[in-house]
């Protein structure tokens, strides 16, 4: 039962990358009468959840009980909605990134930094472990590069403006 529940998710997964291939073609097009938002922020939801679906915690550990690949899948399910929420999230706020004006309230910030979390999981599923250990360097550097010496050294960023910065705007994520 767990396997065909695997192929099912996998098959979705095929679908919506078939999908993504398509509607990519069409905002390349002459006439990309897409929006911007929804280009950008779409595109990545859509290419989290295909590498979550193909790639899950489950298919790393083949040998295991079903009832752990249960619980994987369950930690998967649950990367996939929290991840989804994010983005419907930045789907509602996204028309004040072209002003640059908002203030986010601690619950924003945790669904920034959720987002956050799961984008680099999905990167390292998709890529391996160096470009997200990169990653996650950069967000250290953000915020603790007020410490460093010298040429290093910088003013350095509070943990809600880099999560506004990595997030919550067009010069991060999206």
């Amino acid at each position: 039962m767990l396997a065909k529940f695997g192929g099912f998710m996998t098959g979705i997964g095929r679908w919506l990358a078939f999908a993504l291939a398509l509607a990519s073609i069409y905002v390349a097009g002459p006439f990309p009468l897409v929006d911007e938002g929804l280009r950008l922020g779409g595109g990545m939801a859509v290419g989290v959840v295909i590498v979550l679906l193909h790639n899950p915690l489950a298919k790393r550990f083949e040998g295991a009980a079903d009832k752990a690949k249960s619980l994987l899948w369950l930690v998967d399910l649950a990367l996939l909605f929290g991840f989804l929420y994010t983005v419907q999230h930045f789907f509602e706020t996204y028309e004040g990134f072209w002003d640059g004006i908002f203030l986010l309230s601690n619950a924003e910030l945790a669904t920034g930094l959720l987002g956050i979390l799961v984008l680099l999981e999905a990167v390292r599923r998709a890529f391996g472990p160096i470009l997200p250990g990169i990653c996650v360097l950069a967000l250290i550097y953000a915020m603790y590069g007020a410490d460093l010496p010298g040429v290093l050294g910088h003013t350095g960023f509070s943990l809600e403006a880099t999560i506004t910065a990595v997030w919550f705007s067009f010069d991060g994520v999206y």
